[in-house]
């Protein structure tokens, strides 16, 4: 079975019309072993590109720093090689080593490649980074990380947004009264007695634990301004330009919280800021934090300035009002 799909990759590629230099290269290829034909004959044009026929001695590099690539392109493709790199091969010749760097890459390559749209992590790399909790960027995965991930089996049963990162409703056990509705790939979580609409919604909440956040003000809604309190709290993200914004509810009963990260979640972003929006029953308020150290006592310049540039003129008077104008 398997001679004979290498046999028919072999002719496909001899049947390809190219020019001299194509053909060069394609008489390489149809001149590899049967299980290298199979290997390489599902992959793109760049990664077979970064293949390279050499001796005998150094076949095993060549493949663990083949399959490295395969590995970056997944990266790249996911817009996660900002944020995540794989530990470089190592150059020793041992057979043991060797053997080791080859499973943990193609064992890498399996999660990147079933693990879902990774994607959607790249803000939160960011976002870890501006609290703190992430010392540099991108980070290094290595043999360790991928242990921590378990066997194919263990990672095959969770869902999605566990799977990228590491207990969870699931259909069966979601409450019929339950406030957010259930999605397989990102599924509602319990956490500390707080229900969060999604895995991912989950981190962003924890982000505030980080020391480095800093409390600035709270702002309870005026009366006749509770409706759009509540709309900012309960409408589909993105919110004034912000694609991370998260939702929770404190049971039983309690308020109702959104989370919105006004910055923090990209490269270029030096500091992180956060508004919190509550809502319970008819009273709803807003308050900031942020990771900005102070000026000159409580001014938080920065800070002020990305919020009245993502909420406009309109939501920040019916939020805020003048209450920020102390710590511009």
């Amino acid at each position: 079975m398997k001679r004979k799909a290498a046999r028919t990759a072999r002719q496909a590629a001899e049947q390809q019309p190219s020019a001299s230099a194509s053909a060069a290269q394609q008489s390489r290829l149809t001149a590899c072993p049967d299980g290298v034909v199979l290997m390489v004959c599902g992959f793109l044009g760049a990664d077979v590109a970064a293949f390279r026929l050499t001796c005998q001695r150094n076949k095993g590099l060549i493949t663990v720093t083949f399959l490295t690539h395969r590995v970056n392109g997944i990266l790249r493709a996911n817009h996660m090689d900002g944020v995540l790199r794989v530990q470089p091969p190592n150059e020793g010749r041992r057979l043991r080593r060797h053997l080791g760097q080859l499973t943990f890459v193609l064992g890498l390559i399996y999660v990147l490649e079933n693990g879902g749209l990774w994607e959607r992590w790249a803000p939160l790399f960011w976002l870890g980074r501006s609290h703190g909790r992430i010392s540099t960027l991108p980070a290094t995965l290595s043999s360790d990380d991928l242990q921590k991930v378990g066997g194919k089996a263990v990672f095959n049963g969770r869902c999605e947004a566990v799977r990228q990162c590491l207990t969870v409703y699931t259909e069966q056990t979601l409450p019929a009264n339950h406030p957010f509705p259930f999605d397989d790939r990102n599924p509602p979580v319990r956490m500390r007695d707080v229900l969060s609409a999604s895995f991912r919604d989950a981190v962003v909440r924890c982000m505030r634990d980080c020391r480095a956040t800093r409390y600035v003000t709270t702002k309870f809604a005026l009366p006749g301004h509770q409706d759009r309190s509540r709309e900012l709290v309960t409408q589909a993200p993105p919110i004034w330009g912000c694609t991370i914004a998260s939702s929770h509810v404190m049971p039983p009963g309690g308020p109702r919280q959104r989370v919105v990260v006004v910055c923090g979640d990209q490269p270029g972003d030096t500091f992180a800021a956060h508004i919190y929006l509550y809502l319970h029953g008819a009273t709803a308020s807003t308050a900031l934090f942020t990771t900005e150290r102070a000026q000159g006592g409580v001014r938080k310049p920065m800070t002020v300035a990305r919020v009245r540039q993502r909420l406009g003129n309109d939501d920040m008077q019916a939020i805020f009002e003048d209450s920020l104008n102390q710590f511009a």
